[in-house]
């Protein structure tokens, strides 16, 4: 039985003792230390089936070199003679993805029996997998493509990795297609304009002066540029007398600068003695814009028609390059705002909303405008599953000052995890150290390496794929 279940798979250990239904050690035979590196994937031919699960943790043992003992391999050693191989050992940690069963790979509930073969895949596990998969990315080591659950594409996705570990890479060459293949169109927020923009054509991108921004995300861009007439945030009278007065008329949106300025001490100047003091404080705060600034708020693509557009042309790109934070911040919020409206009304959006530099729109120390756009996306996130509507967030870190808010974090429910930042040590092992991945094997990653976990993967260990360019 076994030598059928072995077929041309290479015989490269067998489970120690210890063993566990979810893990195990496995003791390689002699010389495929050579063959065996972390991350393979590998069988365990346990009670007559093949248990599939990754090679991790990798240890070379050895008695005669024990350190901070004496040993007559340690007196060779020191005199520069190579130690006896005779009580050497290799072993690995095997991750169980899962009972390999008909055309499906279910959990494995069973003890992994000590002293059961452990084998190499000698071809892809996942080919002939059942269950509604799509097929996307490789394994790192092989050309094997990897099985994505599109069922959890609705539970947002972080893409986590420092710079140059290939973030945007994975985005444009795994994600949006994944997206694509699931039913899914997609919206891009590409906050440099140069990681998105650059590789789609004229018709697949809008520039982010170009869109319309709804009156509550005006006057929160002119207060921020007001420096809040003189308060620490929006919340004040000041600033709600000025969006009262935006969203009483749309008459303004035609207006220059000047004629702005007039039409509002209409509004709040005359209106009533009691705001006298307002409209001073309004009138000095307008005093730090110009033309410029104002042009900036006059964009005519409405943010509904920007989600249409998305929709229709399957991904767009909105470049948000050439203008400032707050404006990129106050289209943004437009577009959330537009998006959470049809949200509400039970609108099915079939849409993913990818956001590029997450951290600028829902930071874990949120102030002025960046309160609005985390507040949205955090709302967006816990919300917009019922509705199929995916947000990928894209960031150099999981937490603190180069992750996002824990707010929105807590909605993430699948992550692609390249190359980290030290900060994130804590998070990391927290995530990951459960399925024996290492801190330092993620900050060994090379660009284009990423583990894969969360509720787009079908399975419960985590993978490491790559993908081809």
């Amino acid at each position: 039985m076994d030598s059928e279940l072995r077929g041309n798979d290479e015989l490269v250990g067998f489970v120690a003792g210890g063993s566990g239904a979810s893990w195990c050690y496995v003791l390689l035979v002699e010389g495929k230390e050579d063959v065996v590196m972390e991350e393979s994937l590998a069988y365990v031919l346990d009670r007559g089936q093949k248990v599939l699960g990754v090679l991790r943790s990798g240890r070379g043992l050895d008695e005669n070199l024990r350190i901070g003992t004496y040993t007559p391999g340690v007196a060779y050693a020191r005199k520069g003679f190579t130690p006896s191989s005779s009580r050497r050992s290799f072993t690995y940690i095997f991750s169980a993805i899962g009972r390999v069963e008909g055309g499906g790979i279910k959990e494995n509930r069973l003890i992994l029996t000590p002293g059961s073969q452990v084998l190499l895949c000698s071809v892809n596990p996942f080919k002939e997998l059942e269950g509604g998969y799509i097929h996307a990315a490789r394994h790192w080591e092989k050309p094997w493509k990897i099985p994505f659950d599109p069922k959890g594409i609705p539970m947002h996705v972080g893409v986590v990795g420092s710079t140059g570990s290939g973030k945007s890479f994975l985005t444009r060459h795994v994600i949006v297609p994944l997206m694509n293949e699931a039913g899914y169109s997609t919206l891009v927020f590409d906050w440099h304009g140069c990681d998105y923009a650059p590789f789609v054509g004229e018709d697949g991108k809008i520039a982010i002066s170009d869109v319309e921004l709804d009156s509550a995300a005006v006057a929160r861009y002119l207060a921020e540029k007001a420096s809040y007439f003189g308060y620490r945030d929006f919340e004040n009278e000041t600033c709600r007398c000025l969006q009262d007065a935006l969203e009483s008329s749309d008459e303004w949106r035609s207006l220059n600068f000047e004629g702005f300025v007039g039409w509002l001490e209409e509004q709040i100047g005359d209106k009533d003695k009691r705001l006298e003091k307002t409209w001073l404080r309004v009138q000095r705060g307008l005093g730090k814009l110009g033309d410029d600034d104002w042009k900036r708020v006059q964009g005519k693509v409405k943010p509904s028609d920007v989600l249409e557009k998305a929709r229709e042309k399957r991904l767009l790109v909105v470049d948000m390059s050439g203008v400032g934070d707050a404006e990129k911040l106050s289209a943004f919020c437009s577009v959330a705002e537009a998006a959470k409206r049809r949200v509400d009304a039970g609108e099915e959006m079939n849409l993913c909303i990818v956001v590029d530099e997450a951290p600028q729109f829902c930071p874990f120390k949120a102030e002025g405008i960046q309160l609005r756009s985390k507040d949205l996306i955090r709302d967006l996130t816990a919300t917009g599953r019922k509705h199929k509507l995916s947000f990928v967030l894209i960031s150099q870190g999981l937490a603190g000052e180069i992750g996002v808010d824990a707010s929105v974090r807590r909605n993430l429910n699948t992550h692609f995890i390249g190359r980290i930042m030290p900060q994130d040590r804590r998070e990391v092992e927290d995530m990951l150290g459960a399925y024996h991945v290492s801190y330092e094997s993620l900050l060994r990653l090379e660009p284009g390496q990423f583990y894969f976990e969360g509720r787009m993967n079908p399975f419960p260990t985590p993978l490491l794929i790559s993908f081809d360019v």
